[in-house]
């Protein structure tokens, strides 16, 4: 658990990201009933299961089934930030596990799934921004002033946004990313930057089962990976969903987070990741974390 103190209250979480339909395993559900799912679902799920109220800043295809839309409105009710476009989902396949290999397939281009903010909605917010088209990131951010900005790199971006996902690193407080892309990352990315260093943002590097290191202050910490009581289910959607834990917890601490503070809030979140590892699907974890929401369960 976080060590208690002060909190500072303000308005929803808003989290931004991709959403798709997806082919879990063996798993081909028919277009029409197929469940939108995510990066940014998944990191919506971390913020509701920290038991913060949360705003989804997504493009949401006109099409999507009535069952797509009843997860969706059992996360953010009124989708007063969603974009509505006409064309047909992004569609992701992928293995129940995808390890460090992240073998998987997009259908569909991601640069035009994104929704518009402006500076006003998003300045004085916690934001938690996961893949999703770093351009219509940056041209948010660029006027905005945030309370916390959590963002999640996706090195895939670097070939064609270079310059706008460099801008996103520079503007975020908690940066995510995993060990490979870490490594792949192209230099400029994170030059100058300051991240992990003193008076920069604070820097986790993910690596699957071998847990996470932290950097902040020019401090390095090791932290382990979740324990879960059984087999290793499914791991899609694990790093999104620690990004929505971390970010509900640290954006609402009344001063910038140190490396304790990201240890203790990582630490607290590895219960709820346990509880992903364990689950058939991030669908079916979605399921049952949102089932034990009052206000969720006629949704679902």
């Amino acid at each position: 658990m976080l060590t208690p103190q002060a909190t500072v209250p303000s308005l929803p979480v808003i989290v931004g990201g991709l959403i798709w339909q997806m082919s879990q395993g063996e798993a081909r559900l028919p277009a029409t009933d197929a469940l939108l799912s995510g990066p940014a679902m998944a990191t919506a799920l971390g913020v509701a299961a920290s038991g913060e109220p949360l705003q989804l800043l997504v493009a949401v295809p006109q099409a999507a089934s009535a069952n797509a839309l009843r997860l969706l409105r059992a996360l953010d009710a009124d989708g007063t930030l969603w974009r509505r476009l006409p064309q047909a989902p992004l569609r992701w396949h992928t293995p129940a596990v995808i390890g460090t290999h992240r073998r998987w397939q997009l259908d569909g281009d991601p640069r035009g799934w994104s929704a518009p903010a402006s500076a006003a909605v998003l300045s004085g917010r916690v934001l938690a921004l996961t893949n999703g088209p770093p351009a219509a990131y940056a041209a948010m951010l660029a006027s905005a002033i945030p309370r916390f900005t959590a963002f999640d790199l996706d090195a895939r971006w670097a070939p064609s946004q270079p310059a706008a996902l460099a801008a996103c690193v520079r503007l975020a407080d908690l940066l995510t990313l995993t060990r490979t892309d870490y490594q792949n990352l192209p230099p400029s990315v994170l030059a100058g930057s300051g991240a992990g260093q003193p008076g920069g943002s604070l820097l986790i590097i993910k690596d699957g089962a071998s847990g996470v290191d932290l950097l902040a202050d020019g401090k390095h910490l090791h932290l382990p990976p979740a324990a879960i009581n059984g087999p290793l289910r499914t791991d899609v959607g694990a790093g999104d969903l620690l990004l929505g834990l971390l970010a509900a917890r640290l954006g609402r601490l009344p001063a910038p987070p140190t490396l304790d503070d990201c240890a203790a809030a990582y630490l607290a979140a590895l219960p709820v990741l346990a509880k992903l590892l364990g689950s058939a699907s991030l669908i079916a974890f979605a399921h049952a974390l949102l089932a034990l929401r009052p206000e969720a369960c006629d949704a679902l």
